[in-house]
């Protein structure tokens, strides 16, 4: 709202999308969004150690679990499903689903927010630019 306010902001199709998304999303979708944009100092908010992952194979639904306490995963799943629907994140949740040779490290902390997702995150936290 500041962005509009202030006018930093001037295509009105994606305010609307992003004011849309304000007003729908739960405290969990925006939990989810600020993993996403730093993923490395969520995981150290949470007491694990980011370098440790970097030699474990798998696992990422326990340390997800970890990260968002007393939240039921289906839930974390859905959420996580929903903004790879909107267009926010590239993939539903980092969890890995098949053999690999990526580590939970590099399931955990890639990037997976799309340029709209980031233009979403910034325009939250008011460090929105055209």
């Amino acid at each position: 709202m500041v962005n509009i306010a202030t006018g930093k902001v001037r295509n009105n199709f994606e305010i609307e999308y992003f004011i849309k998304h304000l007003i729908n999303f739960s405290d969990l979708h925006f939990a989810l969004l600020l993993y996403y944009n730093n993923p490395v100092e969520s995981l150290k908010v949470a007491g694990i150690n980011p370098e440790e992952l970097k030699r474990q194979q798998g696992g990422e639904e326990r340390i997800f679990q970890q990260v968002f306490k007393d939240v039921n995963f289906e839930l974390i799943k859905i959420a996580g499903k929903e903004l790879n629907e909107v267009g926010f994140t590239s993939k539903d949740l980092p969890v890995s689903r098949a053999t690999t040779s990526m580590s939970a490290y590099d399931h955990l902390t890639n990037n997976y927010l799309t340029s709209l997702g980031r233009g979403f995150v910034n325009f939250c936290l008011d460090q929105y630019s055209e």
